[in-house]
């Protein structure tokens, strides 16, 4: 949830830095608030779609678009397939013991992990990715993703609204103190 305080900072942002582009406010934004993927890259492009949403919505004033950049996910080729093991497992989760979750992006197992989801996931990587966000928005507001998911799934099937995100805890909440040292 994006709360009026954070708004004004936002607000406040851009117009202090009024010579800079969406690019880089975004990436400002993301310093002063520590919004970082768990590999530690910036969560700049996630911050600029949420500039994007308060600017269409009309509380905040984006500076003008620049330059339009084209999409390299659009362009990119599909992934070398990976062959793998596909042997059923009969197994309880128990024996099978503990399973690791982890960031791949960057990594030498990113081209593994994309073979595998443009192989075997339905619904390819936008649903991943959103996902992702959502864990991370979690992790950072020091907040369950699990419970914050298996609301949004109870909601979605009881025809209700979808939770809002966790809050923004107090202590990190405070930008002003991050934002003059970006």
């Amino acid at each position: 949830m994006i709360t009026e305080d954070d708004i004004v900072f936002i607000r406040r942002l851009i117009a202090e830095h009024p010579q800079l582009s969406r690019w880089s406010l975004s990436r400002k934004l993301c310093h002063a608030w520590n919004w970082v993927q768990t590999n530690g890259a910036l969560r700049d492009v996630v911050c600029r779609g949420m500039m994007l949403m308060l600017h269409r919505a009309g509380r905040v004033e984006m500076p003008p678009v620049r330059r339009v950049v084209r999409n390299p996910m659009a362009d990119r080729a599909r992934p070398c397939v990976v062959d793998v093991d596909q042997a059923s497992l009969h197994l309880s989760l128990a024996a099978l013991g503990a399973l690791e979750v982890r960031q791949v992006r960057r990594t030498a197992e990113e081209a593994l992990f994309n073979s595998l989801r443009q192989q075997h996931h339905y619904l390819g990587s936008h649903s991943i990715a959103l996902l992702a966000g959502i864990i991370d928005t979690c992790r950072l507001r020091r907040a369950s993703a699990t419970d914050l998911l298996a609301r949004a799934i109870h909601a979605a099937r009881m025809g209700l609204p979808t939770p809002a995100l966790p809050p923004i805890p107090a202590a990190l909440s405070t930008h002003s103190a991050a934002f003059s040292a970006v």
